[in-house]
């Protein structure tokens, strides 16, 4: 069985954002600043921009990164290129920031192409140099496949070398200011169900971006286009969601799953009326750890068996 227009990806560019958002340490190497508050894909100007990853220096400016591993790829620049314009339109020219570019490698010419573009502005860009073994060792890793036990290490540098370039003239005091609280702003619950589930689905790179849990509402990409798992966190239950959208072919699929995926994960599974969704409830209990750890594990579930199904059905 095979559905058309969904592909199924391992994402290196994600593994290696997340690998630089783990060892913040590198930073100081890079921009001679501790960097805290880091969060990866991070969008921007109301979601028309995506930046990999941004924190906040030591002196409170921001660091917007940017990822991409192809090697000497001259299509490749003009995407970074393209994405920094975004950017630096986005901050203006008279506010501060720190904006790193990630690559194997950049040409001479792209290194001079930049220097003019930010001559007007008021920013600071480093090209960081990622070694290919680090790219290749990763490669290796998700030939194996990851897994609880198979958790992957590189213990050589992640960074070969940076360079630095400013803009003419720059004024650090200037800030550009853009708040990162919002994975602060949620209630007890959700916040717990997140971090809960970042622990247990370390290997999924979607749950460890940026969410913003102002609502109490916790998004998450399942691994393929319009399907995804919302999680609702209100005080009197949880709600775990997966939402086909528009993918109608694929939520018939999974309706004629539903007993085995109920089995799998233990509980109660519901199809919402009129509606390409399928959801469990879960009431809060007076111990409310019960609860979250339950739901929990059941949004686990749903991950899990989405990546199963898009195996089955060679999506």
């Amino acid at each position: 069985m095979k559905i058309q227009g969904l592909k199924k990806y391992c994402d290196k560019e994600g593994y290696i954002v997340e690998i630089f958002k783990n060892d913040k340490e590198v930073f100081k190497k890079i921009i001679e600043s501790s960097i805290n508050n880091i969060h990866s894909e991070v969008r921007l100007n109301k979601n028309k921009i995506r930046v990999d990853l941004i924190g906040e220096a030591g002196n409170g400016s921001l660091v917007l990164v940017e990822v991409s591993i192809r090697d000497s790829c001259v299509k490749d620049f003009v995407t970074h290129r393209n994405q920094l314009i975004e950017i630096l339109e986005f901050i203006g020219k008279d506010k501060f920031a720190h904006i790193v570019l990630m690559s194997p490698n950049f040409l001479n010419e792209d290194i001079k192409n930049i220097e003019e573009l930010i001559a007007s502005y008021n920013v600071q860009i480093y090209f960081v140099y990622i070694p290919m073994e680090l790219i290749w060792a990763l490669q290796n890793h998700i030939n194996i496949g990851f897994s609880k036990k198979n958790r992957f290490i590189y213990n050589n540098p992640i960074v070969n070398k940076s360079i630095k370039i400013t803009s003419r003239a720059v004024n650090s005091h200037n800030m550009f200011a853009f708040t990162l609280n919002n994975e602060k702003c949620g209630n007890t619950i959700s916040k717990a169900v997140l971090k809960g589930l970042r622990e247990e689905l370390y290997w999924h790179l979607a749950v460890h971006r940026y969410k913003n849990l102002a609502k109490n509402i916790i998004k998450i990409g399942t691994g393929t286009s319009d399907i995804m798992l919302n999680i609702y966190c209100e005080i009197d239950k949880i709600r775990v969601e997966l939402d086909f959208a528009q993918r109608l072919n694929v939520f018939s699929i999974f309706k004629d799953y539903m007993a085995d995926m109920s089995e799998e994960i233990g509980n109660s599974i519901s199809i919402t009326p009129n509606s390409p969704k399928i959801f469990t409830e879960i009431s809060m209990l007076e111990n409310n750890d019960i609860t979250i750890d339950t739901a929990i594990n059941i949004a686990k579930g749903y991950i899990e068996y989405a990546t199963k199904m898009y195996k089955i059905i060679h999506l």
